[in-house]
C-alpha cells in the first residue's frame, strides 16, 4: 500500500484508532458496485466538468487502474495529472520525496484555484 512502513504503522495505530469510521478492511459488494458505477459515470461525464481537477496517480498501485484516470483527464477540459511511477496506493504517506512533491502540487493547485 505504501513504501513507508513507519508511516503506515503510525496511520494504523494513531489515525485509524482515533477515527474508527475510516477503518480499512475488506470491501463489501455494495462498495464495489458503487465504485464501479460512479467511476464509469465520472469518465462518461468528464467533458461536463468545468472546474480544475488535480489527479494523482501511483505507478505501483494495485487497486486503481490508470486507464480510467487517464480517460477522465483526457475528457476533462482542465485536468492536471501527476504521476508517481514509484508510488503505491496511499500517496500521502509515501516516502519523503513523493509526499513532499505531492504537497507542492497541492499547494500550487489551491493557490491557482483560489485566485
Amino acid at each position: 500500500i505504501t513504501h513507508s512502513e513507519a508511516r503506515y504503522q503510525r496511520w494504523e495505530e494513531i489515525d485509524i484508532a482515533n477515527n474508527p469510521e475510516i477503518t480499512p478492511g475488506g470491501v463489501t459488494n455494495r462498495w464495489v458496485y458503487q465504485s464501479l458505477k460512479y467511476s464509469r459515470k465520472a469518465r462518461s461525464d468528464a467533458g461536463k466538468i468545468d472546474i480544475p481537477l488535480l489527479v494523482f496517480e501511483a505507478g505501483e498501485d494495485v487497486f486503481v487502474q490508470s486507464r480510467g484516470l487517464n480517460l477522465l483527464c483526457k475528457r476533462s477540459s482542465n485536468c492536471r495529472r501527476i504521476f508517481y511511477p514509484h508510488s503505491r496506493h496511499i500517496i500521502p504517506i509515501e516516502v519523503d520525496a513523493i509526499g513532499r512533491d505531492m504537497m507542492v502540487h497541492l499547494r500550487s493547485f489551491f493557490a491557482e484555484s483560489d485566485g
